[in-house]
Formats: C-alpha cells, structure tokens, sequence
C-alpha cells in the first residue's frame, strides 16, 4: 500500500515477475475509503523491437527498510509454515500474542526477527522458529522490490 496525494491510496497486488523486474498484477486506487479504480494485468508481452537502451529500471532504494504495517504484509505471505503449540505452554494453559519486529528482505524471506512482547518464553521459541521459515511476495516500491519493516502478531489460544 502506498500513500499517493491528496489522499489517494494505491494497493498493488498479485506481484508478477517480468524477467528482472516485479511488477504488480493487480492496482486498486482508493480515495476516502471507495475504490476509485482499479488495474489487472492479464498478460505481459514483450516488445522485441525495444533495444536495452530503451529501458529505464527504477533507481536501485537506498532508503532502507520502508515501513508497512502487519496487517498489510500479513497478505503477502507465500509460504506461511502454521504456528505450533510448545508441550509445556499447553500444559501451563498459557495464552497470548507474541510480538515480533521483522526485517523482510527484498527476495521475500525474513531476514531480521526479533522479540518485542511476549506472554510467555516458550511460545516466543516456538513463534520466533515458525515465523522465520514464512516467505512472502516481494513489497514493491516505485515498481523495485523494497526490504520491509513490519509487526508479526502470533496468536495462541487454548481450544
């Protein structure tokens, strides 16, 4: 998601991959809450007429991780290995969330994880080991894979 002017925001979705480049297959613009537009790519040709020159790639980001916030990366998640309950917190009935600040890099695969809150030390193991082996689609930033900086809530609740 992207925050456009004058209050318009820009949702790219369905990442495709073009050769080098990643670009988004689906475009939702939305302004005061109402989609406004929206884009779907079905196909990508390319123009063999065009020679490299031709070409202008987005500048490499040097900016840094961007921020985005967990809710939003939630939905792009490849390969989300399902969280495990640990033997001794089941056993203790304990519940709760287990926060996580992560880096995600820009080939999708977390890079940096580390612990912000916890109910309880035995599902933060079990939620850190999890959460490392998801894989998500790359963030796009001005049509280049961009590192994230994001929240993961990992949720246990006794059933």
């Amino acid at each position: 998601m992207v925050e456009g002017h004058h209050g318009l925001i820009f949702t790219f979705n369905r990442i495709l991959r073009f050769g080098s480049v990643y670009i988004p297959g689906d475009i939702t613009m939305m302004e005061n809450g109402k989609m406004r537009a929206h884009l779907h790519v079905d196909a990508i040709i390319a123009n063999h007429e065009l020679s490299e020159e031709d070409i202008v790639l987005p500048t490499e980001d040097t900016g840094g991780a961007q921020y985005v916030p967990g809710a939003m990366i939630a939905g792009q998640i490849k390969n989300k290995v399902p969280l495990y309950y640990p033997e001794m917190a089941k056993k203790k009935r304990i519940q709760g969330t287990v926060v996580l600040h992560a880096i995600i890099g820009k080939d999708g695969h977390i890079r940096d994880l580390e612990l912000i809150s916890t109910p309880d030390d035995y599902l933060a193991d079990a939620a850190m080991d999890v959460v490392r082996q998801w894989t998500y689609t790359p963030y796009l930033l001005n049509g280049a894979p961009a590192e994230v900086d994001t929240t993961i809530n990992a949720s246990y609740a006794m059933r």
